[in-house]
């Protein structure tokens, strides 16, 4: 299992390493200090391979064997993921809970970068098309609604128009994000990142503020509805896991081609379509 390009951006600590501690104990300072109305935390889900010693007699004590070098087979590949959801990620995220308990916060927490979504109290993903790939959007919120099984869901998109970029997406597409965020019955947000000196860009936020008009139109008719569908397309993010190739939110390999060639086919014809998670 290789490291995807897109994400070489940001450096991976382990979480299994003393870092883990380091991390639980700034998240320990801030959940003492600070009353917040719910959790969010980022980047946070299918790690990549680690080497490290910690990784390495984790996965001895589970496996018996040491970690295995070079491209994983089908049977290590699952293995990977068992390790990383039920290890790395599920044993940090239960002591994220244990830490709010003790201090008596009673709020929901979610994460974003799938896997489990058993100890989310609402389910949130990006939904950004990066300037390229509007198909995206709608296949990622319905892919959402049906992992979240039942839920509250929360979508996410950047004002920026590539990935990153920080140029402003016209206004007409913040809207139709915004749009399609509420249609399917999820909450909306943006993500945006503040000047140097702690000001907020005007002009952005003035646009930003004419995206969110739309959720006010919208949200009255779409509320509390449920989606109509004569046709389902049945996911499994673990078989999509096991058979995902190289793909990026920017290039497609393995299983995920097959799911959007099949939402782009039934968007175009106008079939009203859901999709079921396993």
């Amino acid at each position: 299992y290789r490291v995807i390009p897109f994400y070489a951006r940001w450096s991976t600590l382990c979480l299994n390493s003393p870092y883990r501690d380091y991390s639980l104990g700034e998240l320990e300072e801030i959940v003492s200090r600070y009353d917040f109305e719910a959790l969010f935390l980022d980047i946070f889900g299918l790690f990549p391979l680690c080497y490290c010693q910690y990784c390495q007699a984790l996965w001895k004590e589970r496996y018996g064997e040491s970690i295995p070098r070079g491209e994983l087979s089908a049977t290590q590949t699952a293995r990977y993921l068992d390790f990383v959801e039920d290890v790395t990620f599920g044993r940090f995220y239960r002591q994220v809970h244990e830490i709010l308990k003790a201090h008596g916060k009673q709020i929901p927490t979610t994460h974003n970068a799938g896997l489990n979504y058993s100890l989310d109290g609402y389910v949130a993903t990006e939904i950004d098309p990066y300037g390229a790939d509007y198909y995206r959007p709608g296949l990622e919120i319905k892919l959402l609604r049906a992992r979240a099984g039942g839920k509250e869901t929360e979508v996410i998109g950047h004002r920026t128009n590539g990935i990153f970029d920080f140029t402003l997406k016209p206004r007409l597409m913040l809207q139709w994000e915004v749009a399609m965020g509420v249609a399917h019955n999820c909450a909306m947000m943006f993500v945006d990142q503040g000047f140097n000196d702690g000001s907020l860009d005007k002009v952005a936020y003035a646009a930003l503020h004419e995206a969110f008009q739309v959720a006010d139109q919208l949200s009255p008719h779409a509320s509390g509805t449920l989606p109509y569908s004569e046709v389902l397309l049945v996911s499994s993010e673990r078989s999509e896991l096991l058979n995902r190739g190289k793909s990026t939110p920017l290039r497609l390999e393995g299983e995920r081609v097959d799911l959007h060639g099949a939402y782009k086919v039934f968007a175009d014809l106008h079939l009203p379509f859901d999709i079921a998670s396993e």
